[in-house]
């Protein structure tokens, strides 16, 4: 905890040296550095470090746009792991290196067409199937062509990418043989007060194919109420063997519009199946924030409050309730890396747990996340001689200067 401080100051330090208002109009400078203290307690869900340690994250970008139509973007960053115990791995630690740089031509702003090349930033939808993992302290980029033909209320897209891996002993590269090409498609205005995201997705890997089409919905009616539902299918080969999945994951929402405090209850359930490929999506804090679930495999049902104790203090407690689709297949974490197989096991309940947390921005001094998430084993976890749970508590601060992606 002993370096937190210093983060503080540097950060604040730092984005106030860089005054984007004294540059030219077609140049900016910009940033986020960002720290956040955990102290993960569980010896049987197999966490590296037996400590308290500290993540901590820089990033530096410039953005040229000599034209209207063109935009040239790159940044660099530096993630640590102080503290940690043994070697942390690439999500936590990738030393300075090149995060983004690409080229962007765009028509306009509300109609047009828009082309992007090379190292990026990709999120589709709800970041289930593409993402950026923000909460990963490394996130993910992608090497990638983005293509985009869009109008009010209509937007078609097509990428071609992979994947960067990033490697803390040398300069970070896409994955190799890992390649996907994607279709995604945005409806906005097909259904009142919702929006229809229609997609497709092909992955390549070395030693096979997986395809994925699905469709996710969201919208809100009668002023209060917010749904979401996500439903996909996939299918392919892999190493000679065919694979076939399924996954899908339904949110409802309410919120108390004539509160001064906007509090809104809601709930959702999820469910994947065996062998679902979990693509570069994110599960961190879809399934908790403790990085130890993920979409297949799993059936989960969550129930939340969240609302605003001030106009910039923000509260949430989530409460989650964790089953195995099938004890034939393994229990897996963020990662996709299984935790615990136990084919003889009799219950599929994994555990439940809560997960709260508390967001406080301070104006230009950025802002402070605390929360605590935790998993109670159940009888799955008992059976398989797992019964210590898990409790993950951390505190985070973060600022954001200049322009982003």
């Amino acid at each position: 905890m002993r370096w937190f401080p210093y983060l503080v100051l540097a950060g604040t330090a730092l984005a106030q040296d860089i005054p984007n208002s004294g540059l030219p109009s077609w140049l900016a400078i910009g940033g986020q550095i960002r720290g956040r203290m955990e102290a993960p307690a569980g010896s049987d869900f197999l966490h590296d470090s037996a400590r308290p340690y500290l993540l901590t994250r820089l990033r530096l970008n410039v953005a040229l746009r000599p034209r209207k139509w063109l935009t040239l973007f790159a940044e660099t960053q530096d993630t640590r792991a102080l503290n940690y115990d043994g070697t942390p791995p690439a999500t936590m630690q990738d030393p300075l290196d090149l995060r983004a740089a690409y080229v962007e031509v765009r028509s306009s702003d509300q109609r047009g067409v828009m082309l992007r090349a090379g190292r990026q930033e990709i999120a589709l939808g709800n970041s289930r199937l593409i993402s950026i993992g923000p909460w990963s302290n490394t996130s993910k980029t992608f090497d990638a062509i983005r293509m985009a033909w869009f109008r009010p209320g209509l937007r078609f897209e097509w990428i071609a990418g992979s994947l960067v891996l990033a490697d803390g002993a040398r300069f970070d590269r896409h994955k190799p043989g890992d390649h996907f090409y994607a279709s995604y498609n945005t409806l906005s205005q097909l259904v009142p007060h919702s929006q229809l995201e229609p997609y497709f997705i092909a992955r390549t890997v070395v030693d096979g194919t997986t395809y994925t089409a699905g469709l996710r919905w969201a919208g809100t009616f009668a002023t209060a109420f917010d749904y979401s539902a996500e439903m996909l299918r996939q299918w392919g080969t892999r190493a000679a063997s065919r694979i076939h999945a399924d996954a899908g994951t339904y949110t409802l929402g309410w919120t108390f519009r004539t509160s001064p405090r906007k509090p809104r209850v809601s709930a959702d359930f999820s469910f994947g199946s065996r062998y679902l490929d979990l693509l570069y999506g994110n599960q961190q804090p879809f399934f908790s924030y403790t990085g130890m679930f993920c979409w297949r495999n799993l059936r989960t049902v969550r129930a939340g409050f969240d609302f605003s104790l001030r106009k910039n203090v923000k509260a949430g407690l989530d409460y989650r309730d964790f089953y195995l689709s099938t004890v034939a297949d393994a229990w897996y974490n963020s990662a996709g890396n299984a935790i615990v197989l136990n084919r003889q096991a009799t219950s599929s309940h994994i555990g439940q747990g809560p997960d709260t947390q508390v967001s406080w921005t301070i104006g230009r001094y950025g802002q402070v996340t605390a929360g605590v998430a935790q998993v109670v084993a159940g009888a799955y976890l008992r059976q398989s001689g797992k019964g210590s749970g898990y409790l993950y508590p951390y505190l985070g601060w973060s600022r954001q200067f200049g322009p982003g992606h």
